[in-house]
């Protein structure tokens, strides 16, 4: 995780090697959408990529803490993580939804700092996940299932900036919202997060239509109920893309609190 500026910065792989047993590498390439949303402007860039996006790294992870707290996590979340990414029968308890919690989290922290995305991660967002461990406690994250495992590279993120008048600006993050699905293998993650109070008030409250909610199962803040893996009802691509979009659409229509002038959705698929 990239915490502070003046810290020595390292390539950090955004599916770590030992996910390689679980989702094949096979993708010769892959595309990148940007999608920028506006009163004037609709428009959609897409550049395509050579080569695999299992192996991109991003150079914007401290040293100290991808050799200490990103490794305990990503050692940590094998045993609970492995048996899902086989789709195998399984129910997850409370440690097991904190770890992949924090797996996705990190994860989600080291795609903001992506150079075709606009970062959206408070700076203390970043510290409480090293120091803790864990999420902070108004980030929200939930899982899917999807029958097919070739789903492994979809990910979408929209960064999202929010009027919250009397806020001072992050030192990282140049906008203050932002919500992020990942596919990773048969598992679809999803994340929300702000460091603003309206942006947190609604994330608290926000709820799935009765479409959505069967496919989908809130692992952070944990549950009392374990998760009983797979989920009764799977998710499909189109699920995926309309809950990638929800909030941004929920937050557009019912108040004025979206900053127009720039409002972007990052896109990234793979090519067999």
């Amino acid at each position: 995780m990239h915490l502070l500026r003046w810290r020595r910065l390292t390539k950090e792989h955004v599916w770590a090697d030992w996910l390689k047993e679980h989702i094949p590498r096979t993708e010769q390439g892959y595309g990148e959408a940007v999608e920028e949303i506006s009163p004037d402007t609709a428009e959609t860039i897409v550049r395509n990529v050579s080569g695999n996006p299992h192996v991109r790294r991003i150079r914007k992870v401290c040293k100290t803490c991808n050799n200490s707290g990103m490794s305990v996590i990503q050692n940590s979340v094998k045993p609970f993580l492995s048996p899902i990414l086989r789709s195998e029968p399984t129910r997850l308890y409370k440690p097991a939804q904190r770890l992949l919690s924090a797996w996705y989290a990190m994860a989600v922290n080291i795609v903001d700092h992506d150079p075709a995305t606009y970062p959206a991660i408070a700076l203390a967002d970043r510290v409480a996940l090293k120091q803790n461990g864990a999420p902070p406690s108004h980030w929200r994250i939930w899982i899917g299932h999807h029958p097919e495992t070739r789903q492994g590279s979809l990910r979408t993120k929209v960064p999202i900036r929010l009027h919250e008048p009397g806020q001072q600006a992050d030192p990282i993050a140049d906008f203050n919202t932002q919500t992020m699905s990942l596919f990773a293998g048969p598992v679809f993650f999803y994340a929300m997060t702000s460091s603003t109070r309206l942006g947190r008030k609604a994330i608290k409250r926000w709820t799935w239509s009765s479409d959505i909610m069967p496919k989908l199962s809130q692992i952070w803040p944990m549950v009392d109920n374990p998760v009983s893996w797979p989920l009764r009802e799977n998710i499909d691509r189109r699920d995926a893309d309309f809950i990638s979009r929800a909030f941004l659409d929920w937050l557009r229509m019912t108040a004025d609190v979206v900053d127009e002038r720039a409002v972007y959705r990052f896109g990234e698929r793979g090519q067999t």
